[in-house]
Parts: C-alpha cells; sequence; structure tokens
C-alpha cells in the first residue's frame, strides 16, 4: 500500500510530499520546499526521486539538497517550468533569500510512467498559476482506476492558484480547469501544494472559480 505523508514547510507553508511504496525500499518526495530536507532525512530512507510539480521556490528549494540523500536521485520537473531555476527568488521580487543550490532536473515525461519501483505516475499539464505547472496522478502498478493526485498550486480547497506571479495566466487557468473538469476522475482525492487535501467531486461543486471557468 502506498503511503503519503504530508510536510509542511517554512516558505508560504507549502506542502511537501513523502511518498512510499511497498515495492521499493527508497521514497519519493514532491515539492520539497524550504526546510523539507530536516524532514527527509528524519525519516532515515534513502530518496529514490524527487518530483517538482512546479517551479516557484517554495516548492523547490530544498530539491538539490534532498536529491542527494542516499545517493543522487533524479529531479523531474514540467519542463515549461525550468526557466525559474535560474534566478527564483529574483523571478518573484524577493531579493536575497538564503543559498540557493539550483538542482539538475529532467523533463517529467507524460503519459505512465514508474518513478520508483512499483510507484507509477502520470502528469496532466494544468498551465495558469505557472507555464509549466501540472497535476501528478499516483498510483502502484499502473495509473488506471487510482484516485490521488498531487494538484500542486492549480486546485485548493475552495480556490485556485494566482495567475499574478511572472508566467501566470488567468485564461490559461480557466482552460485547465476545464480540461481537468472533463479528464479528472471525480473521485479523485487532491493534495494540494498549500492547505489539506480535498477531492474533485467537491471542487467541482463548490469551487467558485471551477465554477466560472466552466461557463465559459
Amino acid at each position: 500500500m502506498i503511503e503519503i505523508e504530508r510536510v509542511p514547510t517554512a516558505l508560504f507553508d507549502a506542502n511537501c510530499y513523502i511518498v512510499s511504496a511497498p515495492d521499493s525500499d527508497s521514497i519519493l518526495v514532491v515539492d520539497p520546499g524550504v526546510g523539507a530536507k530536516e524532514a527527509v532525512a528524519a525519516t532515515g530512507r534513502k530518496v529514490g526521486a524527487v518530483l517538482l510539480t512546479h517551479g516557484h521556490p517554495d516548492h523547490t528549494w530544498d530539491a538539490h539538497a534532498v536529491s542527494h540523500m542516499g545517493g543522487e536521485a533524479p529531479v523531474f520537473m514540467p519542463s515549461p517550468d525550468r526557466y525559474w531555476l535560474d534566478d527564483p527568488v529574483g523571478l518573484l521580487g524577493f531579493g536575497t533569500f538564503g543559498q540557493w543550490d539550483r538542482p539538475t532536473v529532467v523533463d517529467a515525461p507524460l503519459g505512465d510512467w514508474e518513478v520508483l519501483p512499483g510507484l507509477f505516475v502520470r502528469m496532466v499539464p494544468a498551465p495558469g498559476h505557472s507555464p509549466g505547472s501540472a497535476l501528478f496522478l499516483v498510483g502502484g502498478k499502473t495509473n488506471q482506476g487510482d484516485a490521488v493526485a498531487f494538484s500542486a498550486d492549480v486546485i485548493f480547497e475552495g480556490s485556485v492558484g494566482r495567475t499574478d506571479l511572472p508566467g501566470g495566466d488567468e485564461e490559461e487557468m480557466k482552460a485547465s480547469l476545464r480540461l481537468l473538469a472533463d479528464a479528472l476522475d471525480p473521485k479523485t482525492v487532491l493534495l494540494p501544494g498549500h492547505g489539506g487535501k480535498t477531492t474533485w467531486v467537491h471542487e467541482l461543486n463548490h469551487n467558485h472559480f471551477v465554477a466560472e471557468a466552466r461557463k465559459q
């Protein structure tokens, strides 16, 4: 059985997720933001892979450090957001914010792929919050029928990701929400980049932003 632990991090209370699967001795770490390395180290587990849902620093800051816990694990991210890694703090206009160790990343592929033995993910591009923002469905053996997704800063409980940051686009966000309404199983449990979990059926029925996007 797949186990997922949510770890709130220091910058904007962003969520990092630590994922383990029965067929792997290693863990998958999703969105290791500021301070995530301490929580990951406390597990005593080897990191087998790191997954970045998008390029903003509150989700990527500890990616380099975490990827070197137990070796050198691959760091996957959507290719359109790679440019954020060049100057993540400067792009947000924060000035200096500690020491940035840029991770070496590879493009997250489309379709089902085995990120760790027995642990499969599927990327669903959902630009709007950033050019590369994506949801990642996660499951064992195959994603068919599985219904858990890291929804990053695309969908929160009762809200959606802001679109006024560099690279954000309100119309793209609305288009992504319409796509998700058609493509995502309503039973899907959403694990967002901030705040607690929700379900897609709840957001379809109660999220004002989703409802407005679907009217277009």
